[in-house]
């Protein structure tokens, strides 16, 4: 009798190889969020030296207000959703889809309030010194509305499926 609770033992302790498609399917809403932290990280580091050099702070306050708290907020909730989802703490679906649409609309902002001054800078002070600048705006508005599409995925996927972080 012992031989067999031994042999079942080793059976259990075996693990199947599972194939790449599987974890996918377990993980699916850590490579989300490592996408968007990776997108948001792009976003800030395009955007940051661009406003600065073209002084878009010093008359528009208030939209690179919403730039940089949609930026490192987002920045800091992805964090911190992938540090409990590493200490196994659950973050109910609902609220993660939540965080989810509300970082779509606000890098949806982002883009078109980024959009926007690049516009107005243009028309005010055309510069080519300005060039990398007005380009690195650019890339960093459509950094912005790739992060929403991601952020929308990631809440239609998480709304659909009901799964907990």
């Amino acid at each position: 009798m012992s031989a067999e609770v031994e042999n079942s033992k080793e059976e259990e302790t075996k693990e199947q190889p599972k194939s790449i498609r599987h974890k996918l399917k377990l993980h699916w809403q850590v490579g989300i969020k490592l996408l968007e932290l990776l997108l948001c990280i792009l976003c800030i580091g395009t955007g940051f030296d661009a406003i600065d050099t073209m002084g878009i702070g010093n008359s528009d306050l208030h939209h690179v207000g919403v730039l940089y708290t949609a930026y490192t907020g987002y920045i800091l909730i992805t964090v911190v959703f992938l540090l409990n989802y590493c200490l196994e703490v659950t973050i109910p679906y609902r609220t993660s889809s939540l965080f989810s649409i509300c970082g779509a609309g606000l890098f949806l902002t982002t883009g078109v309030l980024l959009l926007v001054d690049k516009s107005d800078y243009i028309r005010h002070y055309v510069s080519p010194a300005t060039t990398l600048q007005q380009y690195m705006i650019l890339v960093s508005v459509i950094i912005s509305f790739a992060t929403s599409a991601v952020f929308t995925i990631d809440s239609v996927l998480t709304f659909r499926r009901q799964e907990d972080f």
